[in-house]
């Protein structure tokens, strides 16, 4: 049912387990994810994306004021 599973978790090994976990259970993933209160982004094989756990969405990051772009060739 998930192509990917990212999980933030306290350590690598907890989010491992998690992730794994999500993975072989598929659609019954959601309630666990949902009793842990982990932040979790579940993708489907179809590109559908599941946010759990108050995982923000996917926004792009703003760009600092000062920054140089790549789109102008960048310093020169």
């Amino acid at each position: 049912m998930w192509r990917t599973v990212t999980v933030a978790a306290a350590t690598c090994v907890d989010a491992d387990a998690v992730t794994t976990a999500a993975i072989v259970l598929g659609e019954r993933a959601l309630d666990r994810l949902r009793a842990t209160a982990l932040p979790a982004r579940l993708t489907g094989f179809d590109g559908t994306v599941t946010r759990v756990g108050g995982r923000p969405s996917d926004a792009p990051a703003p760009v600092p004021a000062n920054s140089w772009s790549t789109a102008t060739g960048g310093p020169r």
